[in-house]
Parts: C-alpha cells; sequence; structure tokens
C-alpha cells in the first residue's frame, strides 16, 4: 500500500458511491480521462481489478468489496487532515439541517437537545421530525428530505451512499404501569406478564410491519405474543398507563423518565425470564453530507449527547 495515492483511493470510493467515473472525477476536480489512468495505476499497484463495470454502473470485485471500507477509513482520515474540519465556527453556521430522530427519552430530553445546540449555534435551522423505523427513513435521507435519521431502521448492507454507526443500545428491562394497578403490586411474574394487555409504542406502525423485538423473543421461547395497542404519543402513554390497567415494556431510563412525569405511575423490573431483549439505535446519513463541517458538528453533538443521556442511572 505505500505506493498508492490516497486520492486514488478517494477516487475509487466516489465511483463506487457515485456509480459514475464522471461525477467521481469532477467530485475530486479530475478529468475524465485522468480518473481512468489513476484507477488504471491504482489496480496495477494492487493487482487487482477492484470493480467492473456492470451495466451503467460499477460492481466491486471480492478482494474490492473486502478492501473497500479498509479504502474509506483512510480516505476520512486524509480528508479530515486537509478540511480544516476543526476551524468550524458553530456560531456562524446558517446552516438548515432536518434531524429525524427517536423520542425513546421522552420529548423533554430532545428539547434539551434542541435548546443546546441552538444555544451552541444561535443561526442554524434546525428541524426535528419523528421516523418512521421503515424504509421510508432511507428513503427521505437518499431523496434530502431529511439529512440524518436516528431510529431503529438500519440501513440496507449494500447501501454504499450511506454512512451508519451505532450510537447506543436499548436493554428492556422494566415494566412501568398504574400505582394502583388491580392486579400487580410490589413485583411482576412471568405468568403476570403474559396475562396483561400491553401498550407498545411507535411513532408508525407500517402494515405487515415487523414484530417487536420482545414478541419475537417470547415467541421464541415458546410464549405467545402479546395483547398490544399502539400509541404514538408519550404525553399519551402516560395518562393510559396513570388511567388504565395496561403495562409498557422499557429500559431503564425510559422508566425513570415516565415515572417521573406522574405519580400515578410505579415501575417493576421485568421477569428474569424476560431480560436480554436490547435494541441497537443506529444513526444513518447520505454520504453527500458526510464532509460537511455543519453536518458532522450536528453528528458529533447527537452522538454526544445521546450517549451521556444513557449513562443516567436507571430506576431501581
Amino acid at each position: 500500500m505505500k505506493n498508492v495515492d490516497v486520492r486514488q483511493l478517494a477516487l475509487l470510493c466516489a465511483m463506487i458511491d457515485t456509480q459514475s467515473l464522471t461525477e467521481a472525477a469532477q467530485s475530486l476536480h479530475m478529468t475524465p480521462s485522468g480518473a481512468s489512468q489513476s484507477l488504471a495505476r491504482l489496480r496495477q499497484i494492487l493487482g487487482d481489478e477492484l470493480c467492473l463495470r456492470e451495466g451503467a454502473g460499477y460492481q466491486l470485485t471480492p478482494y474490492g468489496a473486502y478492501s473497500i471500507d479498509s479504502f474509506r477509513q483512510i480516505v476520512e482520515l486524509w480528508t479530515d487532515a486537509h478540511s480544516s474540519a476543526w476551524q468550524f465556527n458553530p456560531m456562524e453556521c446558517t446552516e438548515h439541517i432536518v434531524l429525524s430522530c427517536y423520542e425513546a427519552l421522552a420529548e423533554t430530553d430532545l428539547a434539551d437537545f434542541y435548546r443546546e445546540t441552538l444555544a451552541a449555534a444561535p443561526l442554524m435551522r434546525l428541524d426535528i421530525y419523528s421516523p418512521t423505523n421503515g424504509p421510508q427513513d432511507i428513503l427521505e435521507l437518499r431523496t434530502g428530505a431529511v439529512d440524518v435519521v436516528c431510529g431503529y431502521q438500519q440501513p440496507p448492507n449494500e447501501a454504499r451512499d450511506l454512512h451508519v454507526s451505532v450510537i447506543r443500545h436499548i436493554g428492556l428491562s422494566h415494566c412501568v404501569l398504574s400505582e394502583n394497578h388491580p392486579r400487580i403490586g410490589v413485583s411482576l411474574s412471568l405468568e403476570q406478564y403474559l396475562a396483561e394487555r400491553h401498550l407498545r409504542f411507535a411513532y408508525v406502525l407500517r402494515q405487515n410491519a415487523a414484530p417487536s423485538p420482545v414478541d419475537v423473543m417470547l415467541v421464541d421461547k415458546g410464549y405467545p405474543a402479546r395483547q398490544t395497542c399502539v400509541v404514538s404519543s408519550w404525553g399519551l402513554c402516560r395518562d393510559m398507563l396513570a388511567k388504565t390497567d395496561r403495562i409498557l415494556t422499557v429500559d431503564g431510563l425510559q422508566a425513570q423518565q415516565l415515572c417521573r412525569s406522574s405519580p400515578k405511575i410505579k415501575s417493576l423490573p421485568l421477569p428474569q425470564e424476560l431480560c436480554g431483549v436490547v435494541i441497537p439505535i443506529y444513526m444513518v446519513w447520505p454520504h453527500r453530507t458526510h464532509n460537511n463541517k455543519a453536518h458532522r458538528w450536528l453528528r458529533a453533538q447527537l452522538k454526544q449527547y445521546l450517549e451521556s443521556a444513557a449513562q443516567v442511572p436507571p430506576v431501581a
């Protein structure tokens, strides 16, 4: 690799992302013929074709597919060193950024993030949407309707035009229910859990959507799936817990937030048999904003905020 020019790797990555040699060449201020010659030298140095023409686009060879992530890391480090990203001043940023972020920490936490972000970047215009946690999120990233998504939806493995990072994991550990629940007192057994009716929080639950990870685990263990009622507002969820006998399965931080929001709600640990459900939260963004200073700054702020929020001690 010592004879490889990083710009050659950048050109290869750009061509795979755009599926166009011309666009890749333009992004690096090269002519198409110059780009073609540069890729030919890269193939000669590495002893592999790296990618082959397939229809109107390009398909990586096995060696190319194996190496492309390492190439991207090298290019990203090279870009960081030459982009003077450290000079970014959020106080002068006037960017308009659309964030689609799950509210699993409840609305107050996103409001805190919004306040802190605009205090650091007062001229930035930041819109916050709710993700569908489905393919629609990926489509909106690709069309430019949103700039970054934080949610449960993982992009396709072959999505070379998207970047993804796991920013935290949610471990389901508690049930939240009415303080005066007619059948559940100071502890919760597996039999009680299975016999009750449940709330399920989801902003958008599409027809034929994937089942809840909790129900998947129950079925895998030989138990029936839960009877659930879907709600799409944390405020409504809180009120239904306080005023009905429905129960909600959450992580420790969510339980803490809900119990804090109403004295009529209590939290109990899940039955031991049901512990172990962990849900990853993905941050996904398009390649077109990958090296944009404002977008990179916002993604770093959001990642840091959600990671620090996850460190809040859970309820007992």
